[in-house]
């Protein structure tokens, strides 16, 4: 499912993204009738109010398990102890094919990171060129690409990447 504001779509911001179910923020039209933007022909929840504390939203379902039945029930992995001697906070990412990457600083100083694909989570390895300060970031988009930030024990910004959802980092 994707989530994006009227707006956004209309600049054009979404392109090749229509297969995806569409839930609309479009607090300007009446509950249950939003404007649905290119490249979707249907929405699936329309965000009407954004006004107060809490969001009011409408699913276009006929009940819950319907809404269920269409969306499914995404599967995820058994994440109870990935092990690792991660020392600082964890930063991670999912990619579109269900690939799971878990990033953090590992007590000898490099980012060391993790991979969930096939149905499994892969040993802990280091992905930093030398050791790192503090936790890495993680930004995963398309099919396979991505990038992690770390900052490098001299204070620089380090930027490595990926083009097959983490399996290898440069």
């Amino acid at each position: 499912m994707l989530y994006t504001f009227l707006s956004f779509a209309q600049a054009g911001n979404c392109a090749g993204l229509g297969s995806y179910p569409l839930w609309i923020a479009d607090p300007s039209s009446r509950a249950g009738h939003p404007r649905v933007p290119p490249p979707w022909r249907k929405w699936v929840i329309h965000q009407y109010d954004i006004s107060g504390p809490i969001d009011r939203d409408l699913a276009n379902y006929r009940s819950q398990s319907a809404m269920t039945d269409a969306l499914g029930k995404q599967e995820v992995p058994d994440v109870k102890d990935l092990g690792g001697k991660i020392v600082a906070a964890v930063t991670s990412v999912r990619w579109p094919d269900g690939t799971i990457v878990v990033a953090g600083l590992g007590e000898d100083g490099y980012v060391q990171a993790t991979r969930y694909a096939d149905g499994r989570w892969e040993a802990w390895q280091n992905v930093s060129k030398g050791k790192a300060l503090g936790a890495p970031a993680l930004l995963a988009w398309g099919a396979a690409e991505g990038h992690l930030y770390y900052t490098a024990d001299g204070g620089t910004v380090v930027e490595l990447e990926t083009g097959n959802s983490g399996r290898t980092w440069a």
